[in-house]
């Protein structure tokens, strides 16, 4: 219903193209394309490929309003990996962000400000993974999840309105 972007990234080759309303394609930098769960997967390096979608008021989710990112993922690497993300990184910070890190053994959910909310989901053991991280504005809380399953919370106050492109 209230869907922003709605990547598959089943493609062949080249552009993601968003299956929600707004239609925010990402331009593709260095990904490549694998058998995936179902269909077709992308393929990321961890160090400089990804898709890049432009700035849009509609990927601004602002104080106010509750969002969910999520992503299906898989993978061995053990460093820190950025899946979605959409934030300045010069102060003030603001944006969002959700992530695998501690070696793969926690998904993280970043909504501005100063803070990540994270839970143990061990993830780096080459079998797909689905990871979410939700803000509720009715409880200002942050809710990280690994395969459905709530693996943390805690309250947060975001900054998530601003001008960037999304990657």
């Amino acid at each position: 219903e209230n869907t922003r972007l709605l990547l598959h990234l089943n493609e062949i080759n080249g552009t993601a193209y968003d299956s929600g309303p707004f239609n925010h394609s990402g331009i593709n930098t260095n990904v490549t394309y694998v058998a995936g769960r179902y269909g077709n997967a992308g393929s990321f390096n961890g160090s400089s490929s990804g898709f890049i979608i432009a700035d849009n008021p509609s990927l601004n989710f602002g104080s106010g309003n509750s969002f969910t990112v999520e992503a299906w993922v898989k993978t061995t690497t053990t460093s820190m990996q950025r899946v979605v993300h959409k934030y300045s990184t010069a102060g003030p910070f603001q944006g969002y962000d959700l992530a695998v890190c501690n070696s793969g053994e926690n998904v993280s959910m970043w909504v501005g400000g100063t803070a990540w909310t994270s839970g143990a989901c061990h993830v780096a053991d080459g079998r797909w993974h689905h990871i979410a991280g939700s803000y509720n504005s009715g409880t200002g809380l942050v809710k990280v999840y690994c395969d459905g399953v709530e693996v943390g919370s805690q309250a947060q106050s975001p900054v998530t309105t601003y001008a960037c492109n999304m990657s």
